[in-house]
């Protein structure tokens, strides 16, 4: 019973692939057993087949089926007309089809052909189509796929699908007597199973079942993959691992660093063979700062060489707090001017509070000041750091701030004479009576405050 046929069933195909130059040899070098533009190649556009065209083969081999090609070109006095160089080009089919038991597909192209089902190859057509049918077993819905090459006439092809209880032997390609459909290598009459999976077929893998060795040129019976004497059947696997090194650092740590004295030694292990040489691998101290002291050990057994390397930064040193400018004693007249900086030469500064005082003394109060600092570097060591400094008032600072804010000279030398004197109370009314004139009443308020100090 017919099931599908081309014409009727529709059919996907895809723009051609044309070979760069014409091939005269086509019939050997592209008609072979798999096509060397198969079903990965880059197909694009994919569309539906036309149908309708005539062709000299259209009745022959069967019947019931229409021409189908890529393209949509009308006859041209019954013959359609080629692509690509000399007319070569590549096409690509695709139908779905359903069913469930023996099949028989007939697929008969221009030129040379591959019948696919579900991605594997059932079927080819070379340049003489005198086998034109292939058994198929269908168990549900599947994909059919045609790969055509034609050398230069009219291409495309016609095909039927029908259920049979005779089915043609399916395809093989090799010879094997193992068809394509459950042949590993179905190119290659020598193989025709892998049990492991490893793209060696098992009459010639030393390893069947284990895909990760397929040749033992020593007969040991280990894997030339895992034997370290591939040719020598007299060892196999002595030591496949260099030694192990581990770096042993003793200190205090703190964010990265050390800062405490640090010991460096080294555990060297090979549980397979003796290691034979070392390089580096004495112990070793750290008893300075240091921003980065490194050392290597390199230990070598008959399974290599390997080394590890360790970095030791040390900073056992606080911050430096420096305080700078203090004159110890000003009085109300001059001005403070006390810097502080906080620095630290290996690791850096995490944090740090560093005041200064910079200003007229006055403005600071008169008595005893202290300004205290601190500082943390980055491997946690701190320091701290004070100054002190006291403002003073005398008879004669008090005159020097008065010849600075009194505006009139007279009035100015006339508070400075009753400072000299001793008068602070006829000064401080003196001041209060020049209060916003010669003399603004903020700095007043300040004299007058100072006054009664004296």
């Amino acid at each position: 019973m017919l099931t599908y046929a081309s014409g009727t069933t529709p059919v996907t195909a895809y723009d051609p692939i044309f070979p760069a130059a014409a091939d005269p040899t086509w019939t050997v070098t592209s008609c072979t057993a798999a096509p060397s533009v198969g079903l990965t190649a880059a197909w694009q556009n994919p569309h539906p087949a036309f149908t309708g065209f005539w062709h000299p083969w259209i009745n022959d081999w069967f019947t019931g089926a229409g021409w189908i090609n890529a393209w949509d070109e009308r006859n041209w006095q019954g013959v359609p007309p080629s692509k690509g160089p000399s007319g070569q080009s590549w096409t690509k089919y695709d139908a779905t089809v359903q069913g469930n038991g023996s099949f028989v597909i007939r697929l008969l192209a221009d030129n040379c052909s591959w019948i696919y089902l579900d991605g594997t190859l059932v079927g080819v057509q070379n340049t003489t189509p005198s086998t034109v049918s292939y058994g198929l077993t269908l168990n549900g819905t599947h994909t059919l796929s045609f790969i055509i090459f034609d050398g230069g006439g009219a291409a495309g092809g016609k095909f039927i699908l029908e259920t049979t209880t005779n089915p043609p032997p399916p395809l093989d390609s090799d010879g094997d007597t193992y068809p394509n459909t459950s042949d590993a290598f179905p190119f290659d009459p020598t193989e025709w199973a892998d049990t492991d999976g490893d793209g060696h077929g098992d009459n010639g893998d030393a390893f069947p079942s284990d895909a990760s060795e397929w040749v033992d040129s020593d007969g040991d019976g280990v894997g030339d993959n895992s034997d370290a004497y591939p040719h020598d059947p007299t060892r196999t696997v002595l030591d496949n691992t260099p030694p192990s090194v581990t770096a042993n650092v003793a200190g205090t740590q703190s964010g990265g660093w050390y800062t405490s004295d640090v010991s460096v030694s080294w555990t060297v292990t090979d549980g397979e063979s003796a290691v034979t040489a070392t390089a580096g691998c004495a112990a070793s101290s750290v008893t300075s700062d240091t921003d980065g002291m490194s050392f290597t050990c390199t230990a070598t057994s008959a399974g290599g060489t390997a080394s590890a390397s360790v970095t030791v930064k040390r900073d056992a040193t606080a911050p430096v707090i420096a305080f700078g400018g203090n004159a110890g004693s000003y009085t109300v007249d001059q001005q403070v001017s006390i810097t502080c900086s906080a620095s630290d030469a290996m690791s850096g500064l995490a944090s740090s509070t560093c005041p200064g005082a910079s200003g007229d003394a006055y403005a600071f109060g008169v008595g005893s000041h202290t300004l205290n600092a601190s500082a943390t570097d980055n491997a946690g060591n701190q320091s701290s750091a004070s100054t002190s400094y006291s403002v003073t008032v005398t008879s004669e600072s008090l005159c020097a701030l008065v010849q600075r804010w009194v505006n009139k000279a007279g009035v100015a030398h006339s508070m400075c004479q009753q400072l000299k004197n001793g008068a602070y109370g006829a000064f401080a009314n003196h001041v209060r009576a020049q209060s916003g004139k010669s003399v603004s009443a903020a700095h007043a308020a300040i004299l007058i405050d100072l006054a009664g100090l004296l």
